[in-house]
């Protein structure tokens, strides 16, 4: 044999053995395949290495698909999606051409088409189509059209379309197109369009067009267009339009066109055309045309071209202010108080009350 033949033998040899060895573990898979329910393991028994549908197995196992499978403890590796098999218990390393499928999946998990836990996933998941579970799902999963599950997600979950949980969500939750989940949302949550809860979302959220929650926002929310809830709002607060809730504003909020609530509002508010509250206004408070506060009391600083507020104590500035008591100072082209009669109703420039 000449000497360049022999570096092609020694080149390819090594290539053309590893596809003969696939094509057999191929072959014996199919061969031992759950439709003849049975397996051979090397050397017998319930651990070492495994070819075919045993039903609990330690070590290293092959199977065309799974089904009816008890526990596997080690590395399994699959061809095809799985049969019947919801009560399933597997430890360790799964691997499959098409998706890991099963009860419950403790450990590393890498399907082609996905990642499928009936109850629980655990540890690290990674599938192309997605990564879900029907309970809960711990520590770091991953799917390029989503990641989710119907009870609760804890760890860091990233779905490229979308992820989101039934339960509760605690860590870094990243949807592509949204991240949510239907009770409270804890940790660092992005979502490319929108993200929110049907709970409390607590911690740091963006989305591009909208954040928000069912019940309380605490911590640092952004969103492209708007950020809000229907409880309370404590924190930073930025909204690219809006910014709001139902309940309190504690701390700095931030919106493009109009900042408010509708109970009380503590801290720096500023809102880009306007900001208001149903109840009392405690703090900064900016906008460039109206802020307003019919309802209850403003203390501190307020501004903007137009400041209509119940009773202001404290300083308002703007070019025309309206108070119905005063006991705090106006600044501004026209200054009324409408509590007053007389001369000191509306004045120009200055109203000043005790």
């Amino acid at each position: 044999m000449k000497k360049n033949e022999l570096t092609r033998e020694c080149q390819v040899g090594p290539f053309h053995r590893s596809v003969a060895v696939i094509s057999a573990l191929v072959i014996l898979c199919l061969a031992v395949s759950p439709a003849i329910a049975g397996s051979l393991s090397l050397p017998p028994g319930d651990s070492g290495i495994c070819f075919g549908n045993s039903k609990n197995y330690t070590g290293l196992r092959f199977n065309l698909s799974d089904e009816n499978v008890d526990t596997v403890n080690g590395v399994n590796v699959t061809f095809w999606r799985a049969g019947e098999n919801n009560n399933s218990e597997y430890r360790g390393v799964s691997l499959s051409l098409f998706a890991p499928e099963g009860g419950s999946l403790s450990g590393l998990q890498v399907g082609l088409a996905g990642v499928a836990a009936e109850k629980d996933l655990r540890g690290v998941s990674f599938g192309l189509f997605g990564a879900g579970a029907g309970r809960d799902i711990s520590g770091f999963s991953a799917g390029l059209f989503g990641a989710g599950c119907g009870g609760d997600i804890t760890g860091v979950t990233i779905g490229g379309l979308g992820a989101g949980a039934g339960g509760n969500v605690t860590g870094i939750n990243i949807g592509g197109f949204a991240a949510g989940t239907g009770q409270s949302l804890s940790g660092i949550t992005f979502g490319g369009l929108a993200a929110g809860c049907g709970g409390d979302l607590k911690g740091l959220t963006v989305a591009f067009l909208a954040a928000g929650s069912g019940q309380d926002v605490r911590g640092i929310t952004m969103a492209g267009l708007g950020a809000g809830c229907g409880g309370n709002v404590t924190g930073f607060t930025f909204g690219g339009i809006g910014a709001g809730c139902g309940g309190d504003v504690t701390g700095i909020t931030i919106a493009g066109v109009g900042a408010g609530c509708g109970g009380n509002i503590h801290g720096i508010t500023i809102g880009g055309v306007a900001a208001g509250c149903g109840s009392d206004m405690t703090g900064l408070t900016l906008a460039l045309g109206m802020v307003k506060a019919e309802n209850g009391r403003t203390t501190g600083v307020c501004g903007s071209a137009y400041n209509r507020l119940s009773g202001l104590h404290g300083f308002s500035v703007g070019i025309i202010n309206v108070a119905d008591d005063l006991q705090g100072v106006q600044l501004g082209l026209v200054n009324i108080v409408k509590n007053r009669r007389g001369v000191g109703r509306v004045l120009p420039v200055l109203n000043v009350g005790y």
